[in-house]
């Protein structure tokens, strides 16, 4: 598999920050791949959501750290994210129409429209007809919302169904890469599987890149589970490397930093590390 996204030597600072948040010594994101990012709270799960998601140019010194951060489209051309950010705004916001997509944990639905408007509005601002946006609004509605009328405001549906919305509404668009915060945070373990089992479908030569605290869920439906840590020697940022990546290599089991697991050891191993370190 090509890689989507290729980061080598990034480090991600916010300007009230007065050093990184994130340091990432190397990471890919391949075409395809189902990317779940875990991790203690404040070590930069949603700073690397807003880093390849292109929401915040958090891009620190990358001339100074040889920084190279590139996005792979379907062409196979590389774009230099640091180049792009140099750019007007509606050139990153176009770039980010075409091809991203976004579930976030608030759902960020608009309440003036009713569930099936919401969920066609992603379709239209891509281009497409109405009729083409309403064919394929149709077919995903099927599969995730059988139980919930349509045509109702948001405002008269609960958070499962507003979440589900939320859901159907990144999918039904064109999309290279789809971003995920906490998909199913407010499901149900029955409808949060059905959901994941749903995107693993419509992935295909697409990619997902998913942030969330529920390890069994990523174990589950991973192909690659990347741990941010503290780094070790500094303990002021999160770090990803060679020791934060592990790897699907059947059903059951799984490779990280030159040793094997079953699905059930990997599970523990994430659950006592992020254990350990929220308890300091």
């Amino acid at each position: 598999m090509n890689n989507v996204f290729e980061i080598v030597r990034l480090k991600c600072k916010y300007p009230s920050n007065l050093s990184p948040v994130l340091v990432i010594d190397k990471l890919c994101i391949e075409r395809g791949s189902n990317t779940f990012f875990i991790g203690p709270s404040g070590v930069g799960k949603s700073t690397i959501l807003e880093t390849l998601g292109l929401m915040n140019n958090t891009i620190y010194n990358s001339t100074e750290n040889n920084t190279l951060f590139t996005f792979t489209n379907t062409k196979n051309e590389s774009i230099h994210i640091h180049e792009l950010w140099n750019q007007k705004e509606q050139n990153i916001a176009a770039f980010r129409n075409k091809h991203l997509s976004f579930i976030f944990q608030n759902t960020n639905l608009f309440k003036s429209l009713s569930a099936f408007d919401n969920i066609i509005i992603s379709a239209i601002l891509q281009g497409k007809s109405k009729a083409e946006a309403v064919k394929r609004t149709k077919n995903i509605i099927q599969n995730i919302l059988p139980d919930v009328t349509i045509d109702k405001p948001i405002t008269e549906l609960s958070g499962g169904q507003r979440q589900r919305i939320a859901f159907a509404r990144a999918i039904v668009s064109d999309y290279s890469v789809l971003f995920a915060d906490e998909p199913t945070g407010n499901l149900d373990v029955g409808n949060a599987e059905k959901l994941m089992k749903i995107l693993i479908e419509n992935v295909e030569s697409k990619t997902s890149i998913i942030v969330t605290h529920d390890i069994d869920l990523a174990v589950k439906f991973a192909t690659k589970i990347v741990l941010i840590r503290n780094d070790e020697n500094t303990n002021s940022h999160g770090l990803i490397d060679e020791q934060s990546i592990f790897l699907r290599v059947g059903n059951n089991e799984w490779t990280g930093f030159n040793k094997r697991y079953s699905s059930n050891e990997i599970s523990q191993k994430f659950k006592t590390e992020i254990f350990n370190h929220n308890s300091k």
